[in-house]
C-alpha cells in the first residue's frame, strides 16, 4: 500500500479513516453489519428460504422481552444470534431497518448477514 506524499510541506494528502466513523449518517446504526446463525429457526418458514434471498430483520417481543428476529412475509424465520444483537435492537427501537441475507441453509440451521436497509 503506498501512502501519497503531500504537496508543499503541508502534510501528506491523505486521511485514515477514523475508526469510529459510523458511516452514513453518523450513527453506528447505519453501518452496523456482521454474520449470524439464527436461533431456533422455524422450520416451516425455513423450508421457503433459499440462499442469496433477503428477508426482514425486525423487532419481536417474546414474554415481554424485546429480541431481533428475521421474518418472512412477517412470520418469524428465527432469532438474531450474535454479540451485536443488543446494539442491533437498540438500533430497531430507534426506527433504524435491516435485513437479513441468506448465506446458507443446512438442514434446519441457517445463517445471515444482516445489514442496514436504507430504504
Amino acid at each position: 500500500m503506498a501512502l501519497l506524499e503531500g504537496g508543499g510541506g503541508g502534510g501528506p494528502d491523505y486521511q485514515r479513516p477514523d475508526p469510529g466513523d459510523s458511516g452514513g449518517d453518523g450513527s453506528p446504526c447505519s453501518s452496523l453489519e456482521f454474520e449470524c446463525a439464527l436461533g431456533s429457526p422455524v422450520p416451516e418458514q425455513l423450508k421457503q428460504l433459499k440462499v442469496n434471498w433477503v428477508i426482514d430483520v425486525k423487532r419481536w417481543v417474546f414474554n415481554n422481552v424485546p429480541a431481533p428476529v428475521a421474518v418472512i412475509d412477517d412470520k418469524l424465520v428465527g432469532t438474531i444470534l450474535s454479540a451485536e444483537a443488543v446494539q442491533l435492537l437498540e438500533c430497531l427501537q430507534r426506527g433504524y431497518k435491516f435485513k437479513a441475507h441468506i448465506l446458507a441453509i443446512h438442514g434446519g440451521s441457517c445463517r445471515v448477514r444482516v445489514t442496514p436497509n436504507p430504504t
